[in-house]
């Protein structure tokens, strides 16, 4: 037999022995089809009332369930197709994987299309998509998750995308942290003494206690909360809040994922954000040579110390000379890593500083920051018809650079002419 019969036998008898099983994939979507019940709410009266000013939580749940179920589609029919890679270039029969790699691109492009549609009929989502940097999906998920009308300010957005300094301390610190307050203020129930130090402690506000309170111990579900005086919280509550994860995970993976876009895009004119993390990233670097960040070098070796074998100990401990840093960042990655060797000394020799992961990750959370400050004062104007609060500058924040950039244009909404389209 010649090469091409060998090969054209093989291919032949795989595909017979993966026929069963792809036929097996089909009966059973089939049968998932038959069974599935027609939602409740379809894509166009779900995309209406979210775009409406009266905020649909049944929409918006649906919409961040829907990204959700994206992304995990998106990661099956990625590891298919290295998969199938992998097998083919093995010569090994991939096409059982091959098949499913294409029904998770299937599926995938039909959600795509789903919360692209969905999208398109937000004001703020459509805000959002004029970003240099934020695609549909993004800017669909921006909406699905955050809901104007329970962001009082912009802190409360930050905290909400785990970008502030709340801090999350899960079951085992959260019930001894309570544990503690009790022994200081003695009595069954929690003064407002306590609630205070409880607040100051995982660096959250008392307006987040008293929401939490009204909305997961009351049967009010709407806006308006009451004070923690009125609610008179119980320990067992204060325990449930004090272990509960201050921001929404799959937030802060979109906003990572943001990030990463406006870094990608930051050497583009078009990039608005990307500038801003240009800038940032130079000025925080500036920072670093001068010796100003060498609190921050010891708050991270003091709250989640490095091992001394790691390149980042040698920049927190102060084992390099700001001018050898100066022309170790001036280096491409291959010339860093042969040149990095060769500036360490020992700890004290030099000065303190953040390393260069560090410093790239606070100069693209400032950029993310900046992006939702102009997400939250869009949404403030569209849904509640009114100027937002006066904002932080970056002074107030601690970063002592001067004024925060200007804003980028604005989308203009009008409600009329959307109710016409």
């Amino acid at each position: 037999m010649t090469l091409t019969e060998i090969v054209s036998t093989a291919i032949t008898q795989a595909v017979e022995e993966a026929r069963p099983t792809i036929q097996r994939i089909d009966k059973d979507a089939a049968a998932i089809r038959r069974k599935t019940r027609k939602p409740k709410v379809t894509v166009e009266e779900a995309a209406t009332a979210l775009a409406s000013p009266q905020v649909c939580i049944a929409g918006r749940r649906e919409a961040r369930y829907t990204i959700r179920t994206f992304y995990t589609i998106q990661k099956q029919r990625i590891r298919a197709e290295n998969q199938t890679r992998a097998l083919t270039e093995l010569g090994e029969p991939c096409v059982a994987v091959a098949a499913l790699a294409n029904y998770y691109r299937v599926v995938e492009d039909a959600a795509k299309k789903w919360l692209d549609d969905f999208g398109k009929v937000d004001p703020v989502a459509k805000w959002a998509r004029t970003i240099y940097g934020v695609g549909p999906i993004i800017a669909t998920g921006l909406a699905a998750h955050i809901d104007p009308a329970r962001m009082p300010n912009y802190g409360a957005l930050w905290t909400y995308a785990g970008l502030a300094k709340a801090k999350w301390l899960g079951n085992e610190k959260g019930k001894e942290l309570i544990h503690t307050i009790r022994k200081a203020h003695k009595g069954t129930k929690p003064s407002i003494g306590a609630c205070a130090m409880l607040c100051q402690t995982v660096h959250r506000s008392p307006e987040a206690l008293a929401y939490y309170l009204t909305r997961k111990h009351t049967a009010n579900h709407s806006h308006a909360y009451a004070t923690i005086e009125e609610h008179k919280p119980t320990w067992k509550q204060l325990t449930d809040w004090a272990i509960l994860c201050p921001h929404n995970q799959d937030l802060k993976v979109l906003c990572w994922k943001i990030g990463e876009s406006f870094v990608k895009h930051s050497a583009d004119d078009k990039s608005f954000y990307g500038k801003i993390y240009r800038r940032f990233y130079e000025l925080e670097w500036e920072r670093n040579y001068g010796g100003l960040l060498v609190d921050e070098a010891d708050r991270k070796m003091r709250e989640a110390p490095v091992a001394d074998t790691t390149d980042a100990y040698s920049w927190y401990s102060g084992s390099i000379k700001p001018q050898d840093a100066r022309e170790y960042m001036a280096l491409d990655d291959a010339g860093r890593a042969e040149r990095l060797p060769q500036i360490v000394g020992k700890p004290g020799d030099g000065v303190k500083m953040l390393p260069p992961s560090h410093i790239y990750s606070r100069a693209k959370r400032i950029a993310v920051k900046e992006f939702l400050v102009h997400y939250f004062e869009e949404s403030w104007r569209i849904v509640k018809g009114t100027e937002p609060p006066v904002r932080y500058t970056h002074k107030d924040l601690g970063y002592a650079i001067g004024a925060p950039p200007s804003n980028p244009p604005r989308f203009e909404y009008d409600p009329d002419k959307e109710a016409g389209e």
